[in-house]
C-alpha cells in the first residue's frame, strides 16, 4: 500500500511539473540599475552601475534544493563601460552574427583590422533540449541553473595564465544601452545586456607582444587537419598539458574544440609548430554542488563533467 500511495504522488508530482509552462518572461529586460534599486554612488560619464542577473535571484527554500550557485555574483550590482560600437578600439564594425545555441554573440572587427567576439554573458540554453521539452518547466530549470557559473569568471584567467606560461585572450565585459541601434537589425539582441568583447585569433593583425614571431593562426579543425594530414605539422605538447593543467585548476569543464585557437611557429622550411590559446572562459569556478538536486545529478554515475570547484580536485576524470 505504501508503494502505491508512492507511486501516486510520483505521478501527481511529475504531472504537476509537466502542466508547467516555460516562462516567457524569465529573463530581467535591462540590467541596468533602476533609480532606487540600491543605493550607489555616481557611475561617471562612460559608465553605468548593472545587475548581471537579477532573474538568478531566489528564496532559501530555492537554493536548498537548486543551489545557492553564483547568484550573489549575479545580483550584485557591478560598474561597467558603456559599449559604443563606434568609439571603442577607435570604431568597430559587425562582421556577421554568431551560430551559438546558448549566447547572443557577433564577430566584430575594429578599424586596424583586428576581430573580435563579442557575446553576452548571459545564456539561454533551450535550445539545448528536444523540442518536446522547450514549452515546459525542464527549460526554467536549466535556465536558472546557468547561476552555477560565475559572470565574472573569466575576468581573472587572464593573470593566472600569465603566471602560468600560458597564452591568453584579455576580455572585457560592457553594457549595452536599450537605445543603442549601431546592430542594426539585431539590436534587440544587444539592447540592455551585458556582454563580453574578446580577441579572435584568425590573422597577423591579430598579433599581440605575447606571440613573438608568430607565422600565423589557425582553428582546431585546421589545425588538426594538417597535422594528420602531414608529417611537418605539430603541436607543442608541454605548451598544450600545461594549458589543460589549469583548466582543471579552475574546473573549466567546457573545452571543445571551438573554445581554441593555435599560434603556428615556423620551425624550419616546412615545419610548424602549433601553441594553444585557450579562449570563451564562461564555465569556470563551476558550483553545482550546493543544491540537492543538481549535487545528485552531477554524481559520478550521472552528468559527471559538470563536476564543481573547490579546494580540492576530487574528480580529475569530470
Amino acid at each position: 500500500m505504501q508503494h502505491l500511495y508512492l507511486k501516486t504522488a510520483l505521478l501527481l508530482l511529475l504531472t504537476l511539473l509537466l502542466s508547467s509552462c516555460a516562462d516567457n518572461d524569465f529573463y530581467q529586460q535591462d540590467a541596468l540599475v533602476q533609480p532606487g534599486e540600491h543605493d550607489l554612488p555616481p557611475a561617471g560619464t562612460d559608465s553605468v552601475w548593472v545587475v548581471a542577473g537579477r532573474h538568478y535571484e531566489r528564496g532559501w527554500l530555492h537554493r536548498l534544493f537548486w543551489g545557492r550557485h553564483h547568484r550573489d555574483s549575479w545580483t550584485t550590482p557591478v560598474k561597467l563601460p558603456v559599449f559604443d560600437l563606434s568609439r571603442v578600439n577607435g570604431g568597430m564594425e559587425v562582421i556577421k552574427k554568431g551560430g551559438g545555441y546558448q549566447t547572443s554573440s557577433f564577430h566584430l572587427q575594429d578599424s586596424l583590422g583586428r576581430t573580435y567576439a563579442f557575446r553576452s554573458i548571459d545564456k539561454d540554453p533551450v535550445l539545448v533540449l528536444a523540442k518536446f521539452w522547450r514549452p515546459t518547466f525542464v527549460t526554467n530549470i536549466l535556465r536558472d541553473q546557468t547561476s552555477s557559473a560565475t559572470p565574472y569568471g573569466a575576468l581573472i584567467i587572464p593573470d593566472l595564465a600569465k603566471a602560468a606560461g600560458i597564452y591568453h585572450t584579455s576580455p572585457t565585459l560592457y553594457y549595452v544601452p536599450t537605445n543603442d541601434t549601431l546592430f542594426g537589425e539585431h539590436a534587440g539582441a544587444v539592447q540592455g545586456k551585458v556582454f563580453m568583447l574578446e580577441e579572435k585569433f584568425e590573422g597577423i593583425a591579430d598579433t599581440l607582444g605575447m606571440f613573438g614571431d608568430v607565422a600565423g593562426f589557425e582553428g582546431s579543425d585546421d589545425a588538426l587537419r594538417n597535422r594528420y594530414e602531414t608529417n611537418t605539422h605539430h603541436f607543442d605538447q608541454k605548451a598544450f598539458a600545461r594549458a589543460r593543467l589549469l583548466d582543471v585548476l579552475v574546473g573549466d569543464w567546457d573545452r571543445h574544440k571551438g573554445q581554441w585557437d593555435w599560434a603556428a611557429y615556423q620551425e624550419g622550411p616546412k615545419d610548424i609548430r602549433y601553441k594553444p590559446i585557450p579562449k570563451d572562459r564562461d564555465q569556470v569556478f563551476l558550483k553545482m554542488n550546493d543544491g540537492i538536486i543538481p549535487f545528485i545529478a552531477t554524481s559520478k554515475l550521472m552528468a559527471r563533467k559538470f563536476n564543481s570547484f573547490g579546494p580540492k580536485i576530487k574528480d580529475v576524470k569530470a
